[in-house]
């Protein structure tokens, strides 16, 4: 016998030859197929050995996680309790604002961090890379495994059932290929540990969707210690969150559904809303915010306040827009109004054409409707108490408050709420030429016909037959 050996980057192949019978073409073509699955095994084989490193960084990183994440599970829980038991009485209102102001430092402090830099950018984004790697390195595992037993099965069978007619040594052919299939066995090898890290790694989120749940638990327990007047009753929505497939004839006109996080979110966080001293909602938009036409945070409370009808009432005319300055401070009524791009951003805030109901500010409202047609005005008869607008201009801004107003008694149906008196006030602001009938005939004509909304996400576009709001 004599011994070949045949160096390969994988593993060198050692192979015994009978030097008194001749090498076939059969035995030359069984080697070449045999380099050739060594050949595809190479590359498989370096992906799960990047794979394993990664895996292990990764299982690193969840130890350091766990470890980082432990005391704040701890403090939410503390919270909790603090939190369940001051709400009991409501003479605790300064033991209320107290935990709140508490709350707030440790969520910005801790939780942010560790939400953003370690859960978000690190551990989930890291999952979601090394998942969609060891998805590509099973597709090409699992068509390894598929050649390597073809080759098995078919290409080296004549070999195991004739073994005495070829000068290859069935016993060292067998022994060698025996390392081969070693090397294949660390692949599977592989798929324990890794699912090791994901069950640990599927802990840990466990444990985290926990404290953030009884996070959310607390502030719910504090935004219902404010509601003193029941100011945020829900039942509409909360019904029809139990029943997201209902679509009988009293189900309201729901832009963002009942179940959406947002009205969750809001109902935990805006309690101090519902209290009986609480008349007015300051929102703070920063200035660069207003320069990119930033309005989402704003017309979400609105989208929000659909699902609280008695809320909803309670802010119309109730939002005070303060804009900050480049250095976070509050800007004077002199600063930014009649200035064109603070116009313009209501104009964008009013593309859901009900925002103008919510704001505190006459001039505010104002510039929802008309903001982007000041230059246009009528200089002549305007002053600096009253903007005049003629022909074409008074035409536009008749329909957008027709729009606005129709809207809001969409927005409004079957949540119980009337908001007859607040339109005919919005109307006799303005003096135009159609009545609060016209508006409330056309809306009751759209409804039997049929209207549907759906709110699109940025960058979807409309389906055939859809038209925008604004």
């Amino acid at each position: 016998m004599q011994e070949k050996i045949i160096p390969h980057p994988l593993r060198n192949i050692v192979l015994n030859y009978d030097e008194s019978k001749p090498e076939t073409d059969y035995e030359k073509s069984l080697l070449q197929a045999y380099l050739k699955i060594h050949d595809d095994t190479l590359p498989v084989l370096q992906m799960h050995n990047k794979l394993k490193y990664e895996y292990m960084e990764h299982s690193d990183h969840i130890v350091a996680a766990e470890k980082q994440f432990e005391p704040i599970a701890k403090q939410l829980y503390d919270f909790f309790l603090e939190a369940n038991a001051i709400t009991k009485n409501r003479a605790n209102k300064k033991s209320i604002e107290d935990i709140q102001e508490r709350m707030s430092s440790f969520h910005e402090e801790f939780i942010v961090d560790f939400h953003e830099n370690i859960l978000t950018a690190q551990l989930v984004q890291e999952s979601k890379t090394i998942e969609q790697a060891y998805d590509l390195f099973c597709t090409a595992d699992e068509k390894l495994s598929a050649d390597f037993e073809f080759y098995h099965d078919t290409t080296a069978n004549d070999l195991y059932k004739n073994y005495d007619n070829y000068s290859l040594d069935l016993v060292a052919y067998d022994e060698d290929e025996q390392g081969l299939r070693g090397e294949l066995d660390k692949m599977f090898h592989f798929n324990k540990f890794r699912n090791e890290v994901i069950d640990r790694y599927n802990n840990l989120m466990e444990t985290i969707n926990i404290a953030y749940t009884q996070w959310d638990e607390t502030k719910r327990l504090i935004s219902e210690f404010y509601d003193d007047s029941g100011m945020m009753e829900s039942s509409i929505s909360e019904h029809y969150a139990q029943h997201p497939d209902l679509k009988d004839d009293k189900r309201p006109n729901y832009i963002i559904s009942p179940s959406n996080k947002l009205v969750s979110r809001f109902r935990n966080d805006m309690g101090l809303l519902a209290h009986s001293g609480h008349h007015t909602l300051n929102l703070q938009v920063p200035i660069q915010n207003a320069l990119n036409g930033d309005v989402a945070q704003v017309q979400e409370h609105v989208l929000c306040l659909q699902h609280f009808p008695k809320l909803l009432e309670k802010f119309l005319f109730g939002f005070q827009i303060v804009f900050l300055n480049r250095d976070n401070i509050a800007m004077k009524d002199d600063e930014w109004k009649g200035v064109k791009e603070a116009m313009q951003w209501f104009v964008k805030l009013n593309e859901f054409p009900i925002m103008l109901f919510f704001l505190k500010d006459s001039d505010a409202r104002a510039y929802c409707l008309f903001g982007d047609l000041i230059e246009q005005r009528d200089k002549e008869a305007s002053d600096e108490n009253m903007v005049a607008f003629g022909g074409e201009q008074v035409q536009i801004l008749c329909d957008r408050l027709f729009q606005c107003c129709w809207m809001m008694l969409m927005f409004c149906h079957n949540t119980g709420f009337d908001p007859e008196p607040y339109i005919e006030a919005v109307l006799a602001d303005y003096d135009l030429s159609f009545t609060y009938q016209q508006v409330k005939e056309k809306y009751e004509a759209d409804v039997k016909a049929g209207i549907q909304f759906r709110v699109l996400k940025k960058g979807e576009e409309l389906n055939d037959g859809e038209i925008p709001l604004g």
